[in-house]
């Protein structure tokens, strides 16, 4: 079950990267929009698996599990996270200041309290869109990556000798 864990949080850390690099390359609308929802309904796997094992294995055994997980991995979950604190305080800023994306009778606004800010041209939605996606992208890469460290540190426990430890 720990190879299934980490197998699918690798897969979704992998797609929320892609999304990620394809918003600032500008293929973010395309990648993204059939993506997205496979992301929410893979964290709901990738936790539920965790739930799971917490009854089945207890939590002694991820405390583990994340000492024995590479150094590495913690210097890279780190800056990731910090990344999307950065990426979403911004992005909530932006939100109250400015307003959000919408669409309304064809055109693409961006609306703010109910009332539309202004009309934006299809360059300007795309640009403000690939950014809102690069935020809730780098949300996905830090809820993908900490179950990934968890479950490599636990092939790295079963790789030494070491039995799960029981509830």
């Amino acid at each position: 079950m720990i190879i299934l864990l980490l197998v699918l949080s690798g897969v979704g850390f992998i797609l929320s990267l892609i999304i990620q690099v394809g918003t600032f390359i500008g293929v973010g609308n395309a990648i993204s929009i059939p993506v997205a929802k496979w992301l929410h309904l893979g964290l709901l796997l990738v936790y539920g698996l965790i739930y799971v094992f917490n009854k089945k294995i207890g939590r002694e055994y991820w405390k583990k599990a994340i000492e024995c997980s590479p150094k590495i991995f913690n210097f890279i979950f780190f800056m990731i996270l910090i990344y999307m604190i950065f990426h979403v305080s911004v992005g909530i800023y932006g939100f109250f200041r400015y307003g959000k994306l919408a669409e309304s009778k064809g055109q693409k606004i961006l609306s703010k309290r109910g009332q539309v800010v202004r009309v934006l041209s299809e360059e300007e939605y795309t640009k403000k869109y690939n950014l809102s996606m690069r935020r809730i992208s780098s949300i996905w890469m830090v809820a993908y990556l900490c179950p990934f460290g968890s479950a490599l540190g636990g092939l790295i426990l079963n790789k030494r000798g070491e039995d799960y430890v029981e509830a």
